[in-house]
């Protein structure tokens, strides 16, 4: 996760300052994070995804998962996750 945000924030052109007064101004967070030392949160994840204009899960991930998998492969797994749930109502 580390190598993740120090590449979206050089990526998105914020040095550690300017990205550290979205966090209270605190730049050993960013720093923390980028070494590894810490992880964020959620809610500073959900910051951090609407700062970059991504997702979380591309965040997590490195890389666009909207590419990833062709529409009509994620037609078929949202169809089968429906079943599955369909299923759990009756026997659970």
């Amino acid at each position: 996760m580390k190598t993740i945000l120090k590449r979206l924030r050089e990526q998105y052109n914020y040095s550690v300052e300017e990205l550290s007064l979205y966090f209270n101004d605190d730049e050993n967070l960013i720093k923390a994070w980028e070494s590894g030392a810490a992880e964020p949160t959620i809610s500073q994840c959900l910051i951090l995804s609407k700062l970059y204009g991504i997702s979380i899960d591309e965040m997590f991930s490195g890389y666009d998962i909207r590419t990833a998998v062709s529409p009509r492969h994620t037609e078929k797994l949202e169809y089968e996750a429906r079943l599955n749930r369909i299923a759990n109502r009756w026997f659970n």
